[in-house]
């Protein structure tokens, strides 16, 4: 039997008391309450929060496994033939240009050197490859050299064995026609990602 009730039956009771109990019954009831919805709300926001903690922990794991088996990116075709070219210069013979310029009459040749240095590397060609060259030279993948761009490491020549010397560095002029000698120049023309490609094919094998 509630307080309602109780008055109801036995009569009597100031209505006041009935009102002065009621409040102090909601007052003392909503702190606890409020404490109750304050735990579990933090509750709620320490549960979300390990959550992220351990998904980021997962995520990063999976990220360093599965990226041990990416493949590193390969170098730009320009990259790779300064890089054939560097190589080189390790396994194959250096010579002097007195030493290059009678083997300009033999069979046609890839001649290269790094700048700034008298050593010459030499890779003989078969006469086609030799005109492969000549018409990748010939198309127009090659652009213009401008300041902005990278200045290459290595001089190049190509000897069609006849003595005759041309750069594919150099535009397809007089000016880029050398005879039984390997001629200082500075580029006019970037070579151009087929043609580089080509020339460190050749370099490699």
């Amino acid at each position: 039997m509630n307080g309602r009730r109780l008055y109801e039956e036995i009569g009597g009771v100031d209505e006041r008391y009935l009102q002065q109990a009621a409040a102090y019954r909601a007052r003392r009831s909503a702190p606890a309450w409020r404490a109750l919805l304050i735990a579990a709300a933090l509750t709620l926001v320490g549960a979300l929060l390990l959550c992220t903690i351990a998904a980021s922990v997962t995520i990063g794991v999976l990220v360093g496994i599965l990226g041990e088996g990416e493949e590193p990116t390969p170098p730009a075709p320009m990259e790779q033939m300064e890089l054939a070219m560097q190589e080189a210069q390790q396994k194959r013979t250096p010579y002097s240009a007195d030493e290059v310029e009678p083997m300009l009459f033999h069979q046609p040749m890839l001649i290269f050197s790094e700048q700034g240095s008298d050593a010459y590397y030499t890779v003989s060609l078969s006469t086609s490859e030799c005109e492969q060259l000549i018409l990748m030279m010939q198309s127009k993948n090659r652009t213009e050299f401008t300041e902005q761009s990278q200045a290459p490491k290595y001089q190049i020549w190509l000897s069609f064995g006849d003595g005759v010397v041309v750069s594919p560095y150099l535009k397809n002029t007089a000016g880029n026609t050398g005879h039984g000698e390997v001629f200082d120049y500075d580029p006019e023309l970037e070579l151009g990602d087929a043609l580089a490609e080509r020339i460190a094919a050749y370099i490699e094998t």
